[in-house]
């Protein structure tokens, strides 16, 4: 009787669970919910040019907010002339007339203060009576307590509005004689830009999405401006300046991620982005030399049930990193935070999350928001499943190999029990893509160093240990499905294996980037590190460095010392910061930088053609740029 007992108690789990259905088409797991929506402003304001009864013109400005809230105070100014980044400068500010609670709101600004001696700086708006006009709505939230910003700009001359740039511009894909630009405007316009003195035309018919490839660049220094043309009036955008590269085998990139909002208030929450850590940490790398910034993902607080919600946030992400994507690309990884989600709740009470279907899944409004290399990537796991394109890719910097690896594809927050993907699980075509890339770059002589970048780790060191690629070890104790039963993830990490195995197959493998841990740490993953859950190896061909740098704004993390490794990491920081990697002929560099400048650490990972391990490991020189 004993026996027949446990055979039973055994059986239980499985009869109640079912098949695992990690993979496979999801489908619906529950009764539909409604999320929430995270944006204050329903969409963009109405602006128009009037008359007081002065005489004196104003920009009058209407906006619907989606919950009632008191009069609105708006900041308004310029962009200096001379400032390279373009960023906005608030000099006044206007407060709506209103002592009640609304959705509907109207502010009037005083259009004259631009005119003012004291403010027109070099005569802009004076010589042509008119110009650009930054400006910043702040919107109190009387039921959560909170104050939330929006930021936008316009442009007018004499009593008209026109066109103006509402997004960008950015620059990508960049290689030694192209580039691509992309643009949107307001309003419809036609664009076109000059390039080195050659003139090149975006469309012949006005719209507000705008891209231009521009070929057969030669050099290394390069100049660019903007031509807006609304009817007939047309304005230029001031010069900016990129570059190309110079193909002398040194390069020096910046890597960064997490960028989601955080405590704070204000800045650190900006329509779910934190602006204010952004912002400084890539000015900072822009102008200690960066040539490109690998994102690893988190870019905003995301979790989204409206598509026009993660449209609204990246929008926001896209307004700060234009003023340093102008100049020079930023390559954006997916991170879990990433996601418009469906939202469902079963007869049991339990709640699930899935990646939305069709043209508004996660993926594809990614695609939509960034323009990344789409020459090569995995084919769909599914044909129902969605694309890989503009979040799996590749592309080459002179000697330098740099792979995106998407960790959060096809989001599901139970996979076992609905179908489609867990957090941090690389599923198979996209591994065997994976493997062939690196393969490529071993076997191809004119690459001396590949580096990967990815959201959610493979050795978690603080705040995701229980999920990432390691899932607590994949510990059926640890991991339960939504009924409270014990469910084995062991899959995950030897998939895990699978896919590092794979990266460290070549001796050209430096470091793998990540996210999702919002701290910065080091960990050397070679034959002898304690991979497994019993702590043992899992004998890696050749050693690469796994560098989490999820400083660029979220929530801090503590070091979590429940995993096999954790006395093998060698650095961990919770500071915000930015890594600047260097690479120079056959070896690599790494100097890891704080928001306040402060040098967390300098080191040399490579030298003549070799991954550096801790017996051979030294400082790096004290200065970037040193050959």
């Amino acid at each position: 009787m004993i026996q027949k007992a446990a055979f039973f108690i055994l059986f239980i789990p499985m009869l109640l669970v079912g098949k695992n259905l990690h993979g496979v088409l999801p489908t619906s797991p529950g009764v539909p919910v409604s999320g929430q929506s995270s944006r204050i402003v329903t969409e963009n304001p109405d602006i128009d040019i009037i008359r007081d009864d002065e005489g004196d013109r104003l920009a009058r400005i209407r906006f619907t907010t989606l919950v009632p809230s008191p009069a609105v105070r708006v900041y308004y100014g310029i962009i200096i002339p001379d400032d390279v980044l373009q960023a906005p400068r608030y000099r006044w500010s206007a407060t709506e007339k209103s002592d009640t609670l609304s959705t509907r709101h109207t502010v009037y600004l005083n259009l004259e203060n631009l005119f003012s001696k004291y403010a027109d700086i070099d005569s802009v708006f004076r010589k042509h009576d008119g110009g650009v006009v930054v400006y910043r709505l702040e919107i109190r939230n009387p039921h959560a307590a909170s104050a939330h910003y929006y930021d936008n700009r316009f442009r007018f001359k004499g009593n008209q509005r026109t066109a103006c740039i509402s997004e960008g511009p950015f620059i990508d894909l960049v290689k030694t004689h192209s580039a691509v630009f992309s643009w949107e405007t307001d309003n419809p316009a036609i664009s076109a830009m000059t390039v080195d003195g050659k003139r090149y035309i975006a469309e012949s018919t006005p719209s507000t999405q705008h891209q231009i490839q521009v070929t057969g660049l030669h050099g290394t220094e390069h100049h660019y401006h903007i031509e807006i043309t609304d009817d007939t009036i047309s304005y230029q955008t001031p010069s900016r300046t990129f570059s190309t590269p110079d193909n002398n085998n040194h390069v020096l990139f910046a890597v960064m991620s997490d960028s989601r909002a955080a405590a704070g208030g204000g800045a650190s929450d900006y329509n779910a982005v934190n602006i204010d850590a952004l912002s400084t940490l890539l000015n900072h790398a822009y102008f200690r030399g960066s040539e490109f910034v690998l994102f690893g993902g988190d870019l905003i607080g995301g979790f989204c049930s409206d598509p026009e919600d993660y449209r609204s946030q990246m929008k926001s992400w896209k307004q700060i990193t234009a003023q340093t994507g102008s100049m020079i690309p930023i390559y954006e990884g997916m991170g879990n935070h990433d996601v418009t989600i469906d939202i469902y709740r079963n007869e049991q009470g339990y709640w699930y999350y899935l990646d939305k279907k069709g043209k508004e899944n996660s993926q594809a409004l990614f695609a939509e928001a960034f323009v990344n290399p789409e020459d090569a990537y995995p084919a769909p796991e599914h044909p129902e499943a969605p694309s890989y394109r503009e979040n799996v890719y590749f592309f080459d910097r002179e000697n330098v190999r740099i792979i995106s690896v998407n960790t959060n594809y096809w989001y599901s927050s139970r996979p076992e029990e609905t179908g489609g993907n867990l957090i941090g699980y690389i599923m198979d075509k996209q591994l065997a893509w994976v493997d062939s890339i690196v393969a490529d770059a071993d076997k191809n002589a004119s690459i001396d160093h590949i580096f990967l970048f990815a959201h959610s780790p493979a050795f978690p060191t603080g705040g995701h240990v229980s999920s990432g690629m390691w899932w607590s070890g994949g510990d059926s104790l640890k991991n339960r499905y939504s009924n409270g039963l014990p469910l084995d993830r062991s899959y995950v990490v030897k998939r895990r294996n699978e896919f590092w195995h794979a990266i460290a197959s070549s001796p050209k493998t430096r470091a793998m980037f990540f996210g999702d841990e919002h701290n910065y740490s080091r960990l050397l993953v070679d034959k002898d590190l304690p991979a497994n859950p019993d702590g043992s190896p899992e004998y890696f061909k050749y050693p690469v460095y796994q560098i989490i740098t999820g400083g660029a704004g979220a929530p801090f993390y503590a070091k979590d010392p429940e995993t096999p490794w954790h006395n093998k990491v060698d650095t961990f920081s919770g500071l915000k910061h930015y890594i600047l990697v260097e690479t120079h002929q056959h070896s690599a560099w790494i100097y890891v930088y704080a928001e306040s400048g402060q040098l967390i650490e300098k080191l040399q990972i490579a030298e003549n053609g070799k991954t550096m391990e801790k017996d051979t490991m030294r400082p790096a020189p004290a200065r970037i740029g040193h050959f």
